[in-house]
């Protein structure tokens, strides 16, 4: 028998069971990551209740990770033992349309870890070399695995195709809409952010992010009209993945202007193309990152332009994996990035 590993696996709805199993073997363009801290994702809060479209139970999640590379599937990236590193978590088949034009986060056979294949709520996963990322030293295994979330928002504000001095609304302060938010700012962006949970506001005041609405306390059209003047923002990101939040974006939008749509949406809705049209509203969709906005997101990390430790919420270990969930659930007015210390955390 080879080395065994322990797992959490999620083996139906909201059931987690800690499990031992072999530590997979390599392939020659692959490395093996013991794995050191892990985020939960919103994705990975529709996975654990069977809801997300594209992932089947049984699986082991988590896609948000840093560790240590410790072995190599071949010499060819035997430069990467013993380095701290993260992972883009993106599974692309490099042949494709949009993988030849370098546009690989919508690849025709995209997969990603922890959702299609194995992830890393386990002490090892295997990865391709190519999507391996060494850490500066300054750069913390907790603060590495906020750089997944951070690419998102970083390519949703690239998307916009943002100038300094543009006028920002973002639709929704939870983790990928306060990160959305900081990255605009960073890009030169004026941002206001709309949430109704104080909390979640006051997280935004930290990341410097220059406006905030309480839609239980404040109107919405009448606020960004107070900020902005009668001609508005440039552009709005959707953050939320609901009917009412792109139905309003719609409706407010100044004529000419850009709607990214950022959330990820559960169901069906209606879209009032009408007035998509007759605005000439620039309907952008925005889908994960690719390997320049991670290189951005570490490095807004590095820098401490963008503080992520202010979006920690909790940190559990993986043994305590069913209760982080639970305790994202129970907390959804204040919780943020829950993250998972899975290095001795079994």
């Amino acid at each position: 028998m080879g080395q065994q590993m322990m797992v959490a696996d999620l083996v139906s709805d909201a059931k987690i069971e800690l499990e031992t199993i072999p530590v997979p073997e390599l392939n020659d363009d692959e490395v093996l990551v013991s794995v050191h801290t892990c985020g939960i994702c919103g994705s990975d809060m529709h996975a654990y209740h069977g809801k997300h479209p594209y992932v089947a139970f049984p699986i082991i999640m988590g896609h948000e990770f840093s560790g240590i590379v410790v072995a190599t599937g071949s010499q060819k990236y035997d430069n990467l033992k013993e380095q701290r590193i993260v992972v883009e978590p993106s599974i692309v088949c490099g042949d494709c349309y949009n993988c030849r034009h370098g546009r690989y986060n919508i690849c025709q056979r995209l997969a990603v870890l922890g959702c299609q294949t194995s992830g890393a709520f386990a002490e090892y996963i295997k990865v391709p070399g190519t999507q391996v990322i060494v850490l500066p030293d300054s750069v913390s295994f907790a603060e590495a695995a906020m750089v997944e979330p951070l690419a998102v928002g970083v390519h949703a504000a690239r998307r916009a195709r943002l100038q300094s001095g543009d006028r920002v609304v973002v639709l929704g302060a939870g983790t990928i809409g306060l990160l959305t938010a900081a990255s605009a700012a960073q890009l030169g962006a004026e941002v206001l952010i709309v949430d109704m949970f104080p909390a979640k506001l006051e997280v935004a005041k930290k990341l410097k992010i220059q406006h905030t609405i309480n839609l239980a306390e404040q109107d919405l059209a009448a606020t960004v009209t107070e900020v902005f003047g009668d001609e508005g923002p440039d552009v709005w990101f959707e953050c939320v993945g609901i009917e009412k939040t792109i139905h309003g974006a719609i409706t407010l939008a100044r004529n000419g202007t850009k709607i990214i749509v950022v959330g990820v949406f559960g169901q069906t809705i209606q879209v009032d193309m009408g007035l998509v049209q007759t605005k000439e509203l620039e309907l952008l969709g925005s889908l994960m990152y690719t390997r320049g906005d991670f290189d951005t997101a570490l490095d807004f990390i590095r820098t401490k332009n963008i503080d992520v430790s202010k979006l920690i919420s909790a940190v559990y270990p993986v043994s305590k994996l069913s209760e982080a969930f639970k305790a994202i659930e129970a907390n959804r007015g204040t919780s943020l990035k829950t993250l998972i210390t899975v290095k001795g955390g079994f």
